[in-house]
């Protein structure tokens, strides 16, 4: 018999992350498998039963009422070898695409209180076999250390342009580090998501991890320019502003068209030179 695909992965170099798994057809849908993969295989312990009993009753009960997604959900279900768990969609997506989704979904978990959706002896076959604490500390975790480590990236890439431009004049410097984290963002698409979707994401997240959150990008912007020494035009908050606006245009490529690559050097250059005029 031929190996499975999922049996070619090499599972010594595999990390946790977000990763798609196949995609399929059947009749005229598209099928898209997700590999939501929380312990790093043959590395770390694996999750408990318990646990992820928990985890797929939250997560499913989460998924199939979701607003936007409750739809598309076609299965939501823990992996055999116990490291992560795997999501079938209709349609055809990019890991990035279902990264707010995620947050969002592991919020719910990490956060849950009460009685477990199903966890009773009419409903489950197994309504015992549950670990609410344990559930939530590796929602947690996953959280932590793997989605938002996703939105980190690119600002670990974009420190170290800061830091390789040192030699340029400034407007040249700044537009180099601009436009390298926005290449990287199209690289790991992670500005791409549905537009419908993320104002209601938004407004289902949690007040207090908003807050920490959403701001963010302008933070990490600000100490970035606090980081390089140099004084824009106008002060920082103008320059993060303007800066935090040009990478949201990423998210809008497709409908710029073909000449977006030219459009964002021309914006970003232009205004660079406008924030750090040369002498």
């Amino acid at each position: 018999m031929d190996k499975i695909a999922s049996f070619t992965v090499n599972h010594l170099k595999l990390l946790p992350g977000v990763y798609v798994s196949r995609r399929d057809t059947a009749g005229d849908a598209r099928i898209t498998t997700f590999d939501i993969r929380m312990t790093r295989p043959n590395h770390e312990p694996v999750m408990n039963t318990a646990e992820i009993h928990t985890i797929e009753h939250l997560g499913a009960t989460f998924l199939r009422n979701h607003k936007v997604y409750k739809d598309r959900v076609l299965y939501f279900g823990p992996m055999g070898c116990r490291t992560g768990f795997y999501l079938l969609l209709a349609g055809d997506y990019e890991s990035a695409d279902i990264v707010p989704l995620l947050q969002e979904m592991f919020s719910y978990i990490r956060d849950f209180e009460g009685e477990i959706p199903g966890a009773a002896a009419r409903d489950c076959g197994n309504y015992l076999d549950m670990n609410l604490p344990m559930a939530r500390y590796l929602a947690r975790k996953f959280c932590d250390e793997v989605l938002e480590d996703i939105h980190s990236e690119v600002y670990q890439v974009a420190e170290q342009a800061l830091e390789e431009g040192k030699d340029l004049p400034p407007d040249e410097r700044i537009a180099n580090v601009l436009l390298t984290a926005c290449s990287r963002l199209s690289e790991i698409g992670a500005m791409k998501f549905i537009e419908e979707d993320s104002a209601y994401l938004l407004r289902r997240i949690p007040a207090q991890v908003k807050a920490e959150h959403y701001h963010s990008d302008e933070v990490h912007i600000r100490d970035l320019l606090e980081e390089s020494g140099l004084t824009p035009r106008g002060g920082i908050a103008l320059a993060a502003a303007t800066i935090r606006g040009l990478i949201l245009t990423v998210s809008h490529q497709e409908q710029i068209g073909a000449l977006y690559p030219q459009v964002l050097e021309t914006l970003t250059h232009g205004a660079c030179e406008e924030l750090f005029p040369r002498a």
